[in-house]
């Protein structure tokens, strides 16, 4: 999971066609008053999926939760709050309809991650579903405007410092930061769940990273203190390549990036490491 920074419309304007975006917003506004006389919400689907060339221009066809690549799996305009009933959810709350066609509740997703689905070689549930759990039931959101009192339990990739509380061990299971208090704790663990990024594929995803990222640095390690006494252009060439192989790891479009920022971060008794971060 990555910081996604997409409510600025006129960065979307910039990527995108010329009045791409003031067409759709029409459309959604269209859809959102047919749904308010009682049309049922499903007929107007086209209207988010729409949207979807506008997710994929900020960071590609990447997962927002689980930031996994996948290009030939069908990726989704998933709402963060729920347009449906919640589960789990006392007295049965019928979902988010008022956000349905509003962009800012969108969020680019895999079917993995969106759907709840089981994982056999693991044997753990998860899949966000219509699942919405909040730290403070009370402040339930009934009516247009009343989410702005909602905290969510869900780490949301549109908030950045939810971002920042999720962390790896290196052996690529996800977890919390060690600064966590319990709450965000709690938040971590049901978002791990919740988005399965427990997932037995993707632990096995970054434990491949986790070695392609450990012989770079070994290499780059080997060829800086190789240039430092030999002070060979060739050597030195050699040493900004493994340099630009982990810049790109960690850069926000590639697959598992967090993943690898945290692993290389973890790296800083190098005294070069400082360097992939520039």
């Amino acid at each position: 999971m990555r910081y996604i920074d997409y409510f600025d419309l006129k960065r979307i304007r910039c990527i995108l066609p010329e009045d791409w975006l003031e067409e759709w917003l029409v459309k959604a506004k269209d859809a959102e008053e047919q749904v308010s006389l009682g049309i049922d919400i499903d007929k107007y689907a086209q209207v988010w999926r729409d949207f979807k060339p506008a997710l994929e221009s900020i960071i590609g066809q990447k997962c927002w939760y689980c930031e996994t690549i996948q290009p030939r799996s069908d990726k989704e305009v998933d709402h963060f709050r729920p347009k449906k009933t919640l589960l789990d959810v006392i007295p049965k709350h019928t979902g988010y309809i008022w956000l349905a066609f509003n962009y800012k509740n969108f969020r680019y997703s895999c079917q993995f991650c969106n759907k709840i689905r089981t994982d056999k070689v693991n044997n753990t549930k998860g899949g966000k579903g219509s699942y919405f759990p909040l730290i403070d039931e009370s402040k339930r959101a009934w009516k247009p405007g009343d989410e702005v009192s909602e905290k969510p339990k869900l780490l949301d990739p549109c908030v950045e410092e939810d971002v920042k509380l999720l962390d790896f061990n290196e052996d690529g299971t996800p977890c919390h930061i060690p600064s966590a208090n319990a709450d965000d704790q709690d938040r971590v663990k049901i978002s791990i769940q919740r988005y399965h990024l427990h997932h037995s594929a993707l632990v096995e995803d970054r434990k491949r990273l986790a070695r392609d990222l450990e012989q770079a640095i070994v290499d780059a390690e080997y060829f800086f203190q190789t240039f430092a006494t030999q002070q060979d252009q060739k050597i030195l060439d050699k040493f900004q390549d493994k340099l630009k192989l982990l810049k790109t790891a960690i850069n926000i479009t590639s697959e598992y990036s967090l993943f690898a920022e945290r692993y290389v971060a973890g790296k800083r008794n190098y005294d070069w490491i400082a360097l992939v971060f520039i």
